[in-house]
């Protein structure tokens, strides 16, 4: 369940793109029996509780493990991530065309994600799947990753034949009521930041993780562009609300820290020095502060 709420103890997109789409599921969803596939049947009673609470009254059909071939009675099965390799093995068991999987991406660039990505290649997957990628330059960089394990195994085993699964292109949707302010609430916001009327503010709302999310260099640029082009607005003001990687918690323990990984940004992004210099360098100086304290 932890998939599809953001109440959960670690906040990420991926929870909050679950949340709103059953949200959206339940809100448009055609009447009709609730399938869903679980671990535990408790997990199936939370949904049929959260069902009731958006307005569902339908009956709730849970498929757990012992017995997931009753999933060939509801056609396709979503999956809220990209590693639908795993539920293609478990499908073979019942035929590949019992039923259709539909999974989605959300970041690309952890080792996770792209691990299991490049499992399309050697699991059981069909033509009749599919993965939704959220954007034209997320479908590019899935595309990236699946031809750089299609070469290694090209190269290690002799392979020449791959069945992908579609990748259609759906940008994630949102409830467009929730962010519906009247006057009085976004007077009210400006004035806690300090804002002034002819101060233009753009706020960036989620996780800081330059290899796993996106970098914000390039909403940076754009500011900075749009603030030299002469926007109708005297002050262009960015406010950053943001979720840090948990590593930040553990290894920013002062100011000497802080500045020791800001200066490796600035060596990896701006000067391109070479990783396994910047590693080695990092090392050093974690020596010498060691010895100094």
């Amino acid at each position: 369940p932890e998939a599809y709420t953001t109440s959960g103890p670690r906040l990420m997109g991926r929870n909050a793109a679950g949340e709103s789409f059953l949200r959206g599921f339940l809100a448009h969803g055609r009447p009709g029996e609730l399938w869903l596939q679980v671990l535990e049947t408790a997990h199936a009673q939370h949904f049929a509780g959260t069902a009731q609470a958006l307005g569902r009254s339908e009956t709730v059909r849970a498929v757990t493990a012992h017995s997931l071939g009753a999933l060939a009675e509801v056609g396709t099965v979503y999956y809220p991530g990209p590693g639908i390799g795993e539920h293609a093995f478990h499908r073979a068991a019942f035929g590949h065309g019992a039923w259709s999987l539909c999974g989605i991406t959300h970041t690309t660039s952890s080792t996770r994600a792209m691990d299991s990505i490049a499992e399309w290649l050697t699991a059981p997957v069909q033509p009749w799947d599919a993965v939704i990628c959220t954007s034209q330059a997320v479908k590019q960089h899935v595309l990236r990753i699946v031809q750089a394990e299609a070469e290694h195994l090209r190269e290690r085993l002799g392979a020449q034949r791959w069945v992908l699964p579609l990748l259609p292109v759906i940008p994630l949707g949102i409830h467009t009521q929730d962010f519906v302010f009247d006057a009085d609430q976004r007077v009210r916001a400006r004035e806690r930041v300090g804002a002034q009327a002819d101060t233009l503010v753009v706020l960036f709302m989620g996780r800081l993780s330059f290899h796993a999310k996106a970098h914000p260099l390039a909403m940076y640029q754009a500011l900075e562009r749009a603030a030299l082009r002469g926007v109708n607005a005297a002050v262009v003001g960015l406010l950053l609300a943001t979720w840090y990687q948990p590593v930040w918690l553990g290894a920013i323990r002062g100011p000497g820290d802080l500045a020791l990984a800001l200066i490796g940004l600035a060596a990896l992004s701006w000067w391109r020095v070479p990783a396994w210099a910047l590693v080695l360098a990092a090392i050093a100086a974690g020596v010498v502060s060691g010895l100094a304290g």
